[in-house]
């Protein structure tokens, strides 16, 4: 009689959390996948109902809230005094993305979102709806807003720049947008005694900025019920590495001394050391890609609880 490893129940039983969600498990390498790593499994391509429900709901334009108290010359003061990281409009004033490679509205950011957002929604078991969400390192909360407009009971954004989460409820208030809050602190210092746990989790533009990935991993995982989405720069080697280089961020970010750029192979095995049952990449199946996601320098991993 064979042997049951806990590996291999450690497999089933994700399996069948996968099948609840109507979804099936390919190998990495086969038929539609990424290619690379054989530790990596990849999910299938979101289907058409989830691309469409992502498509009706993002929005980074918003009118001005009806009862915003700012006055257009302190709205004007406000907006010059940010980094903007990610374009907006809010009613008649378009407020381009100061980074150039992310501006226009249906630009890199947008191109990401049709990417990242309906496999969100796939592996959440087709919506957000009745989901609380966390979204870490949330920079002025671009994506916490998304997860809101995608049916989110209630986001929270963490990010450790006092400036960026300045910003980010500056954006709440002028689109007077509810049920995100957001608060300054790490991705080290997330714990479930403080923050308590959260059914989908995001982590996006983030561990490849991290001098602890695996400390940081582990919080992630800590605070995290269900599933967590992972977006990150990646090096090319086929091996379990990280390549150690400064960490480089404009001013009204936080900056660490160092970042630690992982391979494909070291994040599945980072997130699965820091308690995630399963991981497996997110396909590049949308076009067009912007062109580190299209070139395998950046990819995206969900961690299944």
């Amino acid at each position: 009689m064979p042997t049951t490893t806990a590996a291999g129940r450690v497999r089933r039983s994700a399996k069948r959390v996968l099948r609840r969600l109507g979804l099936e498990v390919h190998r990495v390498g086969g038929p539609g996948s990424n290619g690379g790593s054989p530790e990596l499994e990849t999910l299938p391509a979101p289907g058409p109902e989830a691309v469409s429900r992502a498509e009706a709901s993002f929005s980074a334009e918003f009118p001005l809230a009806p009862d915003l108290s700012l006055s257009p010359e302190e709205l004007e003061r406000r907006i010059a005094s940010y980094y903007w990281h990610y374009p907006f409009r809010f009613g008649d004033r378009y407020v381009e993305a100061d980074w150039e490679p992310g501006r226009g509205l249906h630009g890199r950011h947008y191109h990401r979102y049709l990417h990242l957002f309906p496999a969100l929604l796939s592996a959440a078991g087709g919506s957000l709806e009745g989901k609380t969400v966390l979204d870490v390192g949330c920079n002025c909360g671009f994506w916490s807003i998304q997860a809101r407009l995608a049916g989110a009971k209630s986001v929270l954004g963490v990010e450790a720049s006092a400036g960026n989460v300045e910003q980010a409820r500056f954006i709440t208030e002028v689109a007077g947008l509810d049920g995100i809050d957001f608060e300054v602190a790490s991705a080290y210092d997330l714990s479930k005694e403080r923050h308590g746990e959260f059914d989908v989790v995001l982590y996006f533009g983030l561990l490849y900025h991290l001098e602890h990935p695996v400390l940081g991993l582990e919080r992630l995982a800590e605070v995290t019920r269900e599933l967590a989405l992972v977006d990150t720069t990646i090096v090319r080697d086929r091996g379990p590495v990280c390549h150690v280089i400064p960490d480089a961020v404009h001013e009204q970010n936080y900056s660490n001394r160092l970042a630690m750029v992982p391979s494909r192979t070291a994040v599945a095995r980072m997130l699965r050391h820091a308690g995630f049952a399963h991981v497996l990449a997110v396909p590049r199946t949308t076009e067009p890609l912007p062109p580190d996601y299209a070139s395998g320098t950046r990819e995206a991993y969900v961690g299944l609880k």
